[in-house]
């Protein structure tokens, strides 16, 4: 807890991103077409329809149509296909 503090204000003082100095996930989405999360913690489950990935905020859930895994990273993926939704947290 404290050293999160510290992170924060240190990351706040030196005009650095919070997504930067955090674990957190950071989703980058272009039109409907194509989903790259970073800081992912493991894929769950991944068909054409629905991607699922653990991560430190909980799973990320994505459904829609015609997914294509174009890029999988120990914490980094990449799909492409028709995205419909994105859910956070558990089903």
């Amino acid at each position: 807890m404290v050293f999160r503090k510290i992170q924060a204000n240190l990351g706040n003082a030196l005009d650095i991103p919070q997504d930067v100095l955090s674990d957190v996930p950071k989703l980058t989405i272009v039109g409907n077409l194509q989903i790259w999360i970073e800081n992912h913690t493991g894929l769950v489950e991944y068909t054409s329809e629905k991607v699922r990935v653990n991560s430190a905020i909980g799973q990320i859930s994505i459904t829609g149509r015609d997914f294509v895994l174009v890029e999988l990273l120990p914490s980094e993926i990449k799909v492409e296909g028709r995205l419909q939704q994105i859910n956070f947290g558990e089903e």
